[in-house]
């Protein structure tokens, strides 16, 4: 049996053993470098499904009473208690690897769903040129850039995004990070969970002379107030957005009214870690083979 930890903010308290065939299910996903677990009801049974490289596996059935005994012991583990509420989130850690559980229990429907996130990893995991890291690098030393990344569902942004403000701490340079909710736990820069005070938050970070700013992702009213406030004020910006392509990502960006002053570098991450980089200077936006 495993010793599991659980959080609401970012401070880790014990609390009770996690069942063993939840921690079991945890292992399995790590071995298999799954992205997500879901148990969601079938006809018949409870299917366990891995999402792994953006394809849904089936990995086992499960009994009919499974579903609603892991959440039953989640929510205590979690700290939920017996509190009737539609939806519950929280984090948690088993062998050195974050999880974020979201559960979905309302009246006749329940699913469970962890998000299993990666420790922190170096642009060498992705699929990159050397010349075009150094083309990175080079629009990470220059302020006021917008380092803009985007991509379907589960392609790897959040991913991305840690690995860029890694490499930008690396440089001796000072980032603060805003996302609800943190998924890749940071040591070398500040991490704040976005909430009903991220206006005046927007405000204090700005006084306070970071050297660049990033937003996990823009989706909502408090992301988007976010974006808008702290773009083209000089601080180098990163942030993540949904998109399949450059077209689609803009016309999002237009459409929650954040407009990017260039120098901006567009990243298409797409499957398998592949990305595509655009480069948009203040009098055109180009791509460059070189760059893949």
């Amino acid at each position: 049996m495993a010793i599991i930890w659980w959080c609401k903010t970012s401070n880790m308290v014990p609390t009770m053993t996690l069942r063993e065939d939840i921690a079991t299910c945890l292992v399995k996903a790590i071995q298999l470098k799954a992205s997500d677990i879901y148990l969601t009801k079938d006809q018949q049974h409870i299917c366990m499904l891995f999402r792994m490289r953006s394809s849904l596996v089936t990995i086992k059935h499960l009994e009919k009473d499974t579903l609603k005994i892991w959440i039953q012991h989640l929510k205590i583990l979690l700290n939920f208690g017996l509190n009737q509420e539609p939806v519950y989130e929280g984090q948690m850690i088993h062998q050195m690897h974050y999880f974020r559980v979201s559960i979905l229990d309302h009246l006749d429907c329940q699913q469970l769903h962890i998000r299993c996130l990666l420790p922190i990893r170096t642009l060498d995991a992705f699929k990159i040129s050397t010349y075009a890291i150094s083309v990175l690098i080079r629009h990470l030393k220059a302020r006021g850039c917008h380092i803009i990344i985007f991509g379907h569902p589960g392609s790897g942004k959040t991913t991305l995004l840690s690995a860029l403000i890694h490499l930008f701490s690396n440089m001796n340079q000072l980032v603060i990070s805003l996302e609800d909710p943190i998924e890749i736990h940071q040591t070398s820069n500040p991490q704040i969970v976005m909430d009903e005070h991220t206006q005046v938050i927007c405000k204090a970070i700005l006084r306070q002379r970071y050297d660049g700013v990033a937003i996990g992702e823009v989706r909502d009213n408090k992301s988007i107030h976010a974006a808008q406030t702290l773009i083209n004020t000089g601080h180098t910006c990163f942030f993540t957005i949904h998109g399949d392509s450059l077209s689609q990502c803009q016309t999002r960006l237009k459409y929650f009214n954040i407009q990017p002053m260039p120098p901006n570098c567009y990243l298409h991450l797409q499957n398998n870690f592949t990305i595509t980089t655009y480069v948009e200077h203040k009098t055109m936006l180009r791509f460059d083979p070189e760059l893949d």
